[in-house]
């Protein structure tokens, strides 16, 4: 009886942070118009550009016809794939389009898109309002301004519509001579992407900023906004967190001062797009007003819910934890206090788990990636049960041989994920997501090990041993050299993660700092504005205490 009122004790407390951190959250403002454009790239689960599967005609009137709820127009960045018959879709939901040709480092493709691009626009001259040749692509350094330039003269003299080049600020700032080779300037503002990411409450500064600077260099020429707005999941780079409240915001406060200073812009984007979670991680595929299941993902204005995933989340972990207390103490041998924290840690270590799963399930797209979230959800749910047998065997109530051979094999398999995914951040970091659950989950295991086997009144370096070994007696020679490479792979992957983020931002690439001195700056700064990857790194450092300890010789330990 005591038992069940306890665990129940720490279901309810579960279940409330759930609750408090899930609550919705005032954002100011409210949409009271139409938005005068939206980016639209109409791809649904299952279609990608990536592998040549594109929406079908009827996919795309229904989907101009949800945009059209919403916005006066839609800008598409390529005339080809099929997409040459948006203008014709749009013309019958009375929506405007800003046609774009998409522009790489191949040339036959270019000129296919420039062909298509220019038959589309001379085809629906009422419909497609204006034309965009090439999207951030000198800044992807796929083509030079005088390759682009030649491209730009020619669409203006096959064209009737006004011509334009889009890319971020910094590129307008560096190459001015595109602005005279164009009919109005087309810039990207998004603070999340910025080299120096802008946390979500100086968003407006910056927008209005970048407006003010891009005014005054080229006074007199239309300024039109291709690009703005806030995704609403995925990683945080520095101060900038990708939520759906900031993403409500940035919407509400793009369409307030749009009316301020009269500005012309398109909102990024309409749709979420799975697919781009294999390009970007999980916060390329969240930009969209409309989730990928075509359904408007807030209200106009009023409070926004942070995570509308949360009950289903909650019940599976809340359950989860509750079973696992269940396990651990079938027949307790601690008193109330030690019982309650043990319940509590268990549905701690349960919500991360389900977390953990869910957001590696959410990111997969291709085959790699869903059997990355497939080895994630099993390794978590194997951490979970291992936890609570651990428990039980440190409390005298379960056998504790199978658990301590089963798991110091277990926590091996979850370091090896992590230091695979610790790689990839370090080379491939800047499009890749940086799951904080994950190396919490793995680290949280450990430590209940730890304590719990501490408890049973073994000596520190034992509980440390039972992590890694299955049983802790003092590790051979073989044992102490495994363990000192994992040590140094721990340590290196951890310097590669928070190393990687830091420089991120340091690299001399247009106008950002080339001096040494500049850029170590501008890497301590970054750095210290990185938590998620300064928590891997403090996890891998974590994960190499016991496996160092044990490298140790023995009259070192």
């Amino acid at each position: 009886m005591r038992r069940g009122l306890l665990l129940g004790l720490a279901a309810l407390v579960a279940l409330l942070v759930w609750w408090g951190s899930s609550r919705p959250v005032a954002v100011p403002g409210a949409v009271t118009e139409r938005l005068p454009s939206l980016s639209f790239s109409p791809y649904r689960r299952g279609q990608s550009p990536l592998i040549g599967r594109y929406p079908s005609e009827a996919e795309l009137a229904e989907d101009i016809a949800r945009v059209a709820t919403v916005a006066e127009g839609v800008r598409v960045y390529t005339s080809l794939e099929g997409f040459d018959r948006i203008p014709r879709l749009a013309a019958a939901q009375q929506l405007t389009v800003t046609m774009g040709a998409w522009l790489g480092s191949d040339p036959q493709h270019n000129r296919r898109e420039v062909e298509a691009l220019i038959a589309v626009a001379n085809a629906y001259p009422q419909t497609v309002r204006r034309v965009i040749v090439g999207n951030e692509t000198v800044v992807r350094h796929e083509i030079t301004p005088a390759e682009l330039i030649a491209l730009l003269r020619e669409v203006r003299a096959r064209v009737a519509q006004p011509v334009s080049y889009a890319d971020v600020p910094i590129v307008w700032r560096h190459h001015p001579e595109l602005a005279a080779e164009v009919d109005f300037i087309t810039v990207h503002i998004l603070p999340y992407w910025e080299d120096r990411a802008v946390a979500f409450a100086d968003a407006e500064r910056y927008l209005r900023s970048s407006v003010s600077e891009l005014g005054a260099l080229f006074p007199g020429q239309p300024l039109f906004i291709g690009e703005v707005g806030w995704p609403a999941d995925g990683r945080p780079r520095g101060p900038a967190l990708a939520s759906r409240p900031h993403q409500a915001g940035m919407v509400r406060m793009v369409a307030r001062v749009g009316r301020e200073l009269h500005l012309d812009y398109n909102l990024i984007e309409a749709f979420d797009q799975p697919w781009k979670g294999a390009l970007e991680g999980r916060v390329g595929a969240h930009w969209g007003l409309f989730g990928a299941d075509r359904q408007l993902k807030y209200p106009a204005s009023g409070p926004i819910d942070p995570l509308p995933e949360a009950p289903w989340l909650a019940a599976l972990a809340v359950t989860l934890g509750a079973g696992l207390g269940w396990l651990a103490l079938r027949r307790p041998a601690t008193g109330p206090g030690g019982t309650l924290l043990l319940a509590l840690a268990l549905q701690g270590l349960a919500a991360l788990a389900v977390l953990a799963g869910w957001r590696a399930l959410g990111n997969a797209f291709v085959p790699a990636q869903y059997l990355w979230a497939l080895g994630v959800a099993v390794v978590a749910a194997l951490l979970l049960l291992l936890s609570a047998l651990n428990a039980a065997a440190a409390l005298g109530t379960a056998r504790p041989a199978q658990v301590r051979w089963a798991g110091p094999w277990l926590l091996w398999t979850a370091q090896g994920l992590l230091l695979f995914h610790a790689q990839r951040l370090t080379f491939t970091g800047h499009l890749r997501d940086i799951p904080t659950a994950l190396p919490l989950l793995v680290v949280g295991c450990m430590a209940l090990t730890v304590v719990m086997w501490r408890g049973a009144g073994n000596p520190w370096r034992a509980a440390l041993w039972a992590t890694l070994l299955p049983q802790p007696t003092p590790p051979s020679v073989a044992v102490r050299g495994g363990a000192a490479v994992v040590a140094l792979m721990l340590c290196a992957a951890a310097l590669g993660v928070v190393g990687a983020e830091a420089l991120e931002a340091a690299g001399a690439d247009f106008g950002r700092p080339a001096g040494l001195a500049e850029r170590i700056a501008l890497a301590v700064d970054w750095w210290g504005a990185n938590p998620s990857a300064n928590l891997w790194g403090v996890a891998l450092l974590g994960l190499a205490l016991p496996a160092l300890l044990l490298a140790l010789p023995p009259n070192r330990r």
